[in-house]
């Protein structure tokens, strides 16, 4: 999953329903990885500071409003202003915390196999941007959180410039 889309994903049921399906789609020890923003990083704020920015040479201007900032979910409204009209997006993300989405993939029957801190693959820190999760698929049903490594937020853009097939055939 990529581009952050995982946090689409409002409730427990349809994040459970994903990891799920992804599990019966693989072999055992298949791999399934997702990436998803740090939920410690505080978005709402970072994104209210961010100045609206001119796209496609100048002649489209983006601007973001954050609407809501509630617990875990931020909802905002992306407004595009082109030379003729004005086209605006309303959005809620989710950021769940780490150790919940671990609990997620658990119920699920996958386990957390690595953890990656940033779009380049380096090892998970507080202060990563996002963070990135290759998952494999147990054997068995059910999966305990005792000996599960890293996090389950994981990343699909992170191997958008490496070769994941090379990486998953090293795990």
């Amino acid at each position: 999953m990529t581009g952050h889309a995982f946090q689409v994903l409002l409730n427990d049921a349809d994040a459970l329903a994903v990891f799920k399906t992804a599990r019966g789609h693989l072999k055992d020890r298949g791999r399934f990885a997702f990436e998803t923003r740090n939920p410690t990083i505080d978005w709402a704020a970072e994104w209210s500071e961010r100045p609206p920015r001119r796209l496609s040479g100048g002649t489209i201007i983006e601007a973001l409003e954050i609407t809501s900032a509630k617990g875990e979910f931020v909802s905002f409204r992306t407004s595009y202003r082109f030379p003729h009209e004005n086209l605006t997006i309303h959005s809620t993300l989710r950021f769940p915390s780490r150790k919940h989405v671990e609990s997620l993939v658990a119920r699920s029957g996958l386990a957390v196999q690595e953890v990656f801190g940033d779009w380049d693959g380096s090892s998970f820190e507080q202060a990563a941007r996002a963070k990135s999760s290759l998952l494999r698929r147990s054997p068995i049903r059910h999966f305990p959180n005792k000996g599960v490594r890293g996090s389950i937020e994981v990343a699909s853009e992170t191997y958008a410039d490496r070769d994941v097939s090379a990486k998953a055939a090293q795990i």
